[in-house]
């Protein structure tokens, strides 16, 4: 039995204020922009404050800390990694209208994967290992690796 990986996100640490958060999709009643210390974000440019470069001031704006920042990048580059690990382990190329599922190289969980005319979409079973949705040329073989140089090789 393998032990339970886990892969903990750090605070998104942007340049925008701490509070400040936007809540999709547009169309349902609560979307849009919201402050968690409590400002009224309703009206036209009411989050301009909260922006990396704000126009007006908030007596409320909080900033993230540098070692949140700097764990933010480093949580989005392991990430980044993982998914790049993911997508090496798939077989290739995805045959069209096809799906299934190989074992995750990042954690050992299942990675599954789907393939269709123009996307596909790859997800780890493992909370917060990898996935992604992918948009592709009609048709076009994927996913597709360019083979190192002859001379780089050497």
């Amino acid at each position: 039995m393998t032990a339970h990986l886990a892969f903990p996100r750090p605070p998104k640490a942007s340049k925008h204020c701490r509070h400040y958060s936007y809540k999709l999709p547009i169309t349902l009643p609560d979307s849009g922009p919201h402050c968690a210390a409590g400002h009224d974000m309703s009206a036209p440019g009411a989050a301009m404050p909260c922006m990396p470069e704000p126009r007006g001031a908030c007596c409320d704006r909080a900033e993230y800390t540098d070692q949140e920042r700097a764990a933010w990048r480093a949580a989005v580059e392991a990430s980044q990694s993982r998914l790049a690990a993911a997508l090496r382990a798939l077989p290739s190329p995805i045959p069209l209208r096809t799906s299934g599922t190989v074992k995750c190289p990042n954690c050992g969980g299942a990675l599954r994967y789907a393939r269709w005319r123009r996307g596909a979409e790859v997800g780890c079973d493992t909370d917060g290992c990898c996935g992604a949705r992918f948009s592709i040329a009609a048709d076009a073989d994927w996913p597709v690796f360019a083979q190192a140089k002859e001379e780089d090789r050497s």
